[in-house]
């Protein structure tokens, strides 16, 4: 499918799509199309792909407030990869743009990442499905660059994250976070170049939504972790899944079950749901 075959499609919105959104969602798949580079390069084309990006969740938020949280039809809804790919781009180089400015003191505390009050809000809902043992031991999977989640974690839980990751420079970059702001008692970065490692030691496993893939990393959960363990996968629906792939299944789930979840819905600004599985 081509930039030009987006542009010039006659596209005709469910009764439940939002025309606003469908209209912007191809034209921004076109330039994304156009301009592969904002995706493969979003360090030299970040201010392009920003633009983009907070201009897609606007509509989206705006769409699913009005009720209207519905997947359109052929072809922006078969571009879903697309929008993923540019939306993993951009809060990968937005994380790392930040950790620079932490690291050279252009910001002072990790409060002030754009991003952080959407993240406070998502553990506050999280942490409402689960038992805090004391000195619990705990694991958060997909890390990024920025380990905001772990570094929330940390607080509601009062003791040290282990923070995983499966990209090198990601965690070198949360190293040199936590460096930068003296978390060496909060966050522990790993790197873990296969997703074949215990769990057993953990109470409590968050799965970042853009860790992947969920199957492998839930069987590998499922296999070595302790039975009461508290597992909490994220995922996405509705129109949010323009942002972020969601699961694919039951058949992802390797053999969980769904005992509890937090869903991001309507025009709050937010934007990953979470799934609690025993």
């Amino acid at each position: 499918m081509t930039a030009a075959s987006i542009a010039s499609a006659r596209i005709e919105p469910t009764e439940a799509a939002c025309p606003q959104f469908v209209a912007f969602a191809r034209y921004t798949a076109a330039r994304l199309l156009e301009q592969p580079e904002m995706i493969s390069d979003a360090g030299n084309h970040f201010a392009q792909l920003n633009d983009l990006i907070l201009q897609l969740e606007a509509r989206i938020f705006a769409a699913c407030g009005s009720g209207r949280d519905t997947i359109p039809e052929e072809p922006i809804g078969n571009l879903l990869w697309l929008f993923n790919r540019a939306y993993l781009a951009w809060e990968t180089e937005l994380e790392t743009r930040f950790v620079m400015a932490l690291e050279s003191g252009a910001v002072a505390s990790y409060r002030e990442y754009l991003l952080y009050e959407r993240f406070r809000r998502l553990l506050a809902r999280e942490f409402s499905m689960v038992r805090i043992s004391a000195a619990p031991k705990a694991l958060f999977i997909g890390s990024g660059p920025l380990p905001i989640s772990a570094i929330l974690m940390a607080g509601y839980l009062d003791s040290a994250i282990d923070c995983v990751d499966i990209n090198v420079d990601a965690i070198a970059r949360s190293q040199s976070m936590i460096d930068a702001l003296a978390l060496h008692d909060r966050l522990r970065p790993i790197h873990r170049a296969e997703p074949a490692y215990s769990v057993a030691q953990y109470d409590l496993i968050i799965i970042a939504l853009l860790a992947k893939p969920k199957r492998v990393i839930l069987e590998n959960i499922a296999r070595t972790r302790k039975p009461d363990a508290q597992i909490i996968c994220r995922t996405s629906y509705g129109l949010r899944r323009f942002l972020y792939e969601p699961l694919a299944g039951r058949e992802d789930l390797a053999g969980f079950s769904i005992v509890d979840s937090r869903v991001a819905s309507g025009g709050d600004e937010d934007t990953i749901s979470s799934l609690l599985l025993r």
